[in-house]
């Protein structure tokens, strides 16, 4: 599996910006970023790059909490450059406010490593299959390797997991790895005294680690931008397109949950998904189903269009709202959510 290549050139410069901000003063920070953006966008830095890679670039740092026009160097980047790459950084803080912190810490592994699922040839199916029994009917393939994850420390627990690894296409390398990488996640937490435990199924982390839409609104953290939105096609309504910001058709991905789900069952419209692969098309990868109010909350620009009583986010991501103080109200919820994590 390989990234866009575009993606892999505006995720490293997520870290360069922040690192420019990092280590300037307010206004040498503006000063260079404004300078390291325009070099961007007119190519300068990296040959041929778009002008919709540079500007994509500054809504996912946006995004992120980590590019304030208002204020160029606040806590959020500190913490941020502290905790990997900035939407990684974003979901687990949020993990750690809102207390559930061991499936985010799942994610966020995943995230950043290789599949641990071993599909060997001609038993696609049979995988396919056990992950949607592993969905548990989350419409998310996040949820579903959170509770692969789960069972499969539950098997260890039994000194079992290799068995339930085998069993179900499994590779226990890569589990065990990832179970190094959460708790290299949660180290940099409890350093910077975001948790107070060290245990990543500690009670106290874990308050709300049941609550799969308050998970999944955590997981839109760190994800959004990366969401796209569900169209369907022709008289009946049962053929679906994806589109999103930069591309107009989007393919599920075969290895995902969500491939074979009936179009009825995508009743929320919107899709977060981790990363685009190109073949023979633009596949997403690694989807999850999301509502409407956490994409309202990790955009970096929300406006309220009173002719059409919508709400845009970012330009994108349109909602009906008919009542103009709703919409103020969300704006002031999510002000506030920045201010809590800026404190």
């Amino acid at each position: 599996m390989h990234l866009d290549p575009e993606d892999q050139r505006f995720k490293k410069f997520l870290q360069i910006l922040l690192m420019v901000k990092a280590k300037s003063s307010d206004i040498e920070s503006r000063n260079i970023l404004q300078i390291v953006l325009a070099s961007l966008i007119f190519g300068q830095i990296i040959q041929n790059l778009e002008e919709r890679v540079a500007s994509f670039t500054y809504c996912l740092l946006g995004g992120a909490g980590a590019l304030e026009v208002a204020d160029f160097l606040n806590n959020v980047d500190f913490k941020l450059i502290n905790l990997m790459d900035p939407l990684t950084g974003r979901m687990l803080l949020m993990a750690a406010i809102f207390s559930c912190v061991g499936p985010i810490l799942t994610v966020a592994a995943t995230n950043s490593f290789k599949d641990a699922f071993v599909v060997p040839m001609g038993e696609e199916k049979t995988v396919q299959e056990l992950k949607r029994k592993m969905s548990t009917g989350t419409l998310s393939d996040h949820l579903m390797f959170v509770n692969v994850y789960n069972a499969w420390e539950d098997a260890g627990k039994r000194h079992k997991e290799n068995q339930f690894a085998w069993k179900n296409f499994l590779s226990n390398t890569v589990l065990t790895q990832l179970k190094g990488h959460r708790q290299q996640f949660l180290g940099f937490l409890y350093e910077k005294k975001f948790v107070e435990s060290l245990d990543p199924e500690s009670p106290e982390l874990n308050v709300n680690s049941k609550n799969l839409a308050l998970v999944r609104a955590v997981i839109t953290a760190g994800l959004y931008p990366n969401v796209c939105c569900v169209k369907t096609l022709g008289r009946k309504r049962r053929a679906r397109l994806l589109v999103s910001p930069n591309e107009r058709c989007l393919a599920l991905h075969p290895k995902g949950v969500n491939e074979t789900v009936p179009m009825h069952h995508f009743d929320n419209l919107w899709l977060l998904y981790r990363e685009k692969v190109k073949s023979n098309k633009v596949f997403i990868y690694d989807s999850s189903i999301v509502p409407n109010y956490p994409l309202l909350f990790f955009g970096q620009n929300l406006d309220y269009d009173e002719r059409t009583a919508c709400i845009d986010v970012d330009g994108f991501v349109k909602m009906q709202c008919k009542s103009k103080d709703v919409a103020n109200l969300i704006q002031n919820l999510c002000l506030r959510v920045l201010e809590f994590i800026n404190y």
